[in-house]
């Protein structure tokens, strides 16, 4: 008989003795079957068991003539012990290190998203749920394999609202989701960092990051920027002195939008130059309004003098 004499379980190993014309043979095997071939001079056996199997033929020829058995000893070796490791999880983008044992020669399959796929502890950078099967091969030549799965949860979808304008001084509060958890950088004008909704009072344009993270550990970030607008200077005429029954015009500027309080005694509070006739002392306020919506104001006092009251003496 021919053939290897050292194998693995589960595989297949051909033997054959030397045909003679006429002569058909019987094999049997210890530790093994015949998967093909039993009848004829060349067989291909598989083995179920570790350890020694024999393989045994006997031929009978064409007169009915049946030899004596031959054998053939055959080591079976076992298959290695394979681990894949344990399965995990990661964020997409993130990166996780496979680790396989058991043999001396790993490959693992499928290759992508591993930056070695012939090592035992490859780095895995799936972007999607993956499994991944690695065979092992060990001193003996014999094969096992064992499979792990990394799953990927996506990012969450975060959002830090739009982009906004305020006017120095005016806080705005920004309105974070998507998570739930988040962190807002820098710090600075917020009146907490660690919640979706601070209120931001920055003193100059700011532009914030907010990260979050949701209930699987993964982050994603986005960004606002706060525009800080200056306030306008309101500029108004200066305090005045009025006869009563007089008037005179109020003069204001350093905006697009003015409005005068109180309105007694003027012609239209809401012009930049009303025309003020009050009968009693008064302290007008103008609020000037800019083009960004900022607002300043100034006073104005306009005091009031009584007519004279004429009188005369006649000289007699």
């Amino acid at each position: 008989i021919t053939g290897n004499n050292a194998s693995c379980i589960n595989d297949t190993i051909p033997f054959n003795v030397i045909n003679t014309g006429g002569s058909t043979y019987n094999w049997t095997i210890t530790g093994g079957s015949v998967l093909s071939g039993n009848t004829t001079n060349a067989i291909t056996a598989i083995w179920s068991t570790a350890g020694t199997a024999v393989v045994s033929v006997t031929e009978t020829n064409s007169f009915g003539c049946t030899g004596d058995p031959v054998t053939y000893s055959v080591t079976v070796n076992p298959l290695p012990i394979v681990s894949a490791g344990v399965n995990d999880t990661i964020c997409t983008g993130d990166t996780t290190s496979l680790n396989a044992s058991g043999g001396i020669q790993y490959n693992w399959t499928p290759s992508a998203g591993l930056d070695n796929p012939t090592i035992a502890n490859p780095s895995a950078f799936p972007t999607s749920t993956t499994t991944y099967t690695v065979y092992v091969t060990d001193g003996n030549g014999c094969e096992n394999n064992a499979s792990v799965t990394i799953a990927v949860n996506a990012l969450p979808i975060v959002s830090a609202g739009t982009n906004t304008a305020i006017c120095i001084g005016t806080p705005t509060t920004l309105n974070a989701t998507g998570a739930t958890t988040y962190v807002w950088s820098p710090s600075s004008g917020l009146s907490d960092p660690l919640i979706a909704s601070p209120q931001a009072n920055p003193t100059s344009t700011t532009t914030y990051t907010v990260t979050g993270t949701d209930q699987n550990g993964c982050s994603n970030s986005a960004q606002i920027m706060v525009t800080v607008n200056l306030l306008p200077l309101a500029i108004a005429i200066d305090d005045t002195i009025l006869c009563n029954g007089s008037s005179i015009t109020l003069t204001a500027s350093g905006g697009v939008q003015y409005q005068w309080s109180p309105t007694t005694g003027l012609n239209n509070p809401n012009i930049q130059n009303p025309v003020a006739g009050p009968n009693d002392p008064t302290t007008y306020t103008v609020v000037v309004t800019d083009v960004n919506g900022c607002t300043d104001d100034e006073e104005v006092f306009v005091d009031i003098n009584p007519q004279p009251v004429a009188g005369f003496e006649v000289d007699t």
